[in-house]
């Protein structure tokens, strides 16, 4: 017996993760494994699972196989040994879907997503839910194929009953709009998509274009600031999760759910930029310079977020008065703002460099 259900993540940077779930409960005899299909086009495949109430197992990164149609296989193999008659657990796969297969655009900021509530539904459920959690700045222009139900930031679309024929694909067009989210303008740049980094190197090989950039490596700069453009976004979309979670707008499941996927995107996006970073330091002085700027204001970064928790944390003891614990915060908030600074202004003269 299973029921399912799908929460999709729209990311300020336009990336979409997927959390499927399951709940299994086994009927038939005893089980060593148990197979699970993910749509085609996907990475970043990781899973978790609980056996009954509280066994909760380590999240693993399987080795999926791929299909024939293009999808994959993930097996669940249990720790614990094996899954008797009448025994439940819970299981969990994340995923990152691909632009190129799912995700269009239009015009600047427009973008439309085909997807489905669920994908290679082979049970009987009399209601299947997906979930979509959107991020500031959305705005829905359209959504077919399903009725949605809108609630904050989070669209509803409920199937039922749900049969191995039923119809559930889905075609949503929406807006994130730079100008209405808390994203700075460079975490916007992020949202161009490939087509224009693209037109940029496009320009920049034109006749007589080599010249204009002496000695500048131009396609490890695009590369290295689009991608500090996503961790950037990233960082905001953290920033903005605290304090959704502190002042009681954001549920500590939600929240430890996002979190996951934001810490997994963010050590990709560290591992993509590593072999970037030291291209470009070695190839020129002030890039290596630039680079260091840019380290120095991320530890700077990371001593505030620890430091202001800790503050935090005193405060709410009582180890220290609310009018210090103000005062010392304030200093971490211009600290914060001018470590940031540095960081735009580097990626704002390496984006000039490639104009």
């Amino acid at each position: 017996m299973v029921s399912a259900g799908r929460l999709i993540q729209i990311f300020p940077t336009g990336a979409l993760q997927v959390t499927d779930s399951y709940n299994v409960t086994n009927l038939g005899p005893t089980l060593s494994s148990l197979a699970f299909k993910v749509p085609k086009g996907v990475s970043s495949i990781t899973e978790n699972y609980v056996l009954g109430l509280e066994i909760d197992q380590p999240e693993t990164t399987p080795t999926p196989t791929v299909n024939s149609d293009g999808t994959s296989t993930v097996t669940f193999t249990p720790s614990f040994g094996s899954v008797p008659f009448n025994q439940s657990f819970r299981a969990k796969i994340f995923y990152t879907l691909s632009p190129s297969t799912y995700l269009s655009t239009s015009s600047l900021g427009t973008f439309t997503v085909n997807f489905a509530l669920f994908n290679n539904v082979q049970f009987y459920a009399s209601s299947l839910q997906t979930r979509i959690v959107t991020p500031s700045g959305f705005r829905l222009n359209s959504l077919t194929g399903q009725v949605p139900q809108i609630s904050g930031n989070q669209i509803f679309l409920l199937a039922s009953p749900v049969t191995p024929v039923s119809s559930l694909g889905f075609s949503m067009t929406y807006q994130l709009d730079p100008f209405w989210s808390s994203l700075s303008p460079l975490s916007w740049v992020g949202l161009v998509e490939g087509a224009l980094a693209a037109g940029v190197l496009a320009v920049l090989s034109r006749p007589g274009a080599e010249g204009a950039i002496t000695g500048a490596p131009s396609q490890l700069i695009t590369k290295f600031v689009d991608l500090y453009d996503e961790k950037s976004s990233m960082r905001l979309e953290s920033d903005k999760m605290e304090e959704d979670l502190a002042r009681g707008a954001l549920n500590r499941y939600d929240y430890k759910q996002r979190r996951r996927m934001l810490d997994r995107r963010m050590t990709e996006i560290d591992r993509a930029l590593a072999p970037v970073e030291e291209q470009l330091a070695a190839a020129q002085g002030r890039y290596s310079d630039m680079i260091k700027r840019i380290e120095r204001a991320e530890v700077e970064l990371n001593v505030i977020k620890t430091t202001s928790a800790d503050l935090r944390n005193q405060n709410r003891s009582g180890k220290i008065s609310r009018d210090l614990y103000e005062s010392l915060n304030a200093d971490l908030i211009r600290r914060k703002q001018r470590a940031e600074q540095t960081i735009d202004t580097v990626i704002i003269n390496l984006r000039e460099e490639i104009r």
